[in-house]
């Protein structure tokens, strides 16, 4: 099953499942508005529920979870566990940014 946050014109961002080249809109089904919402809740009914069927190409797709969950002091721990000399090798969207007032690896 694929899940999908989306949008009609102005209307607000909805939850769907797509199927091929349509989206359901679950909105209706009693299911949670959210996708962080629906992913705590289950997705049991999701697979099921009914709606309107939308093309994709109708629609305007958005980020799956709008609000993930922050993870703070990821920099910290990842810096205290890989090396610096390994740090350095790695894709710069890998790499935290450094902060100097940090008293990790003093």
């Amino acid at each position: 099953m694929k899940l999908a946050t989306f949008s009609l014109k102005d209307a607000p961002p909805r939850i769907g499942r797509v199927e091929g080249t349509d989206i359901i809109d679950l909105s209706g089904a009693g299911l949670p508005l959210e996708m962080s919402a629906l992913l705590a809740y289950g997705l049991q009914q999701a697979h099921t529920a009914s709606g309107p069927r939308h093309a994709l190409t109708e629609v305007t797709l958005h980020a799956p979870v709008l609000r993930p969950p922050v993870v703070e002091g990821c920099d910290v721990l990842y810096r205290a566990v890989v090396p610096h000399e390994e740090i350095a090798h790695l894709p710069a969207m890998c790499v935290p940014e450094p902060r100097f007032d940090d008293p990790v690896g003093k």
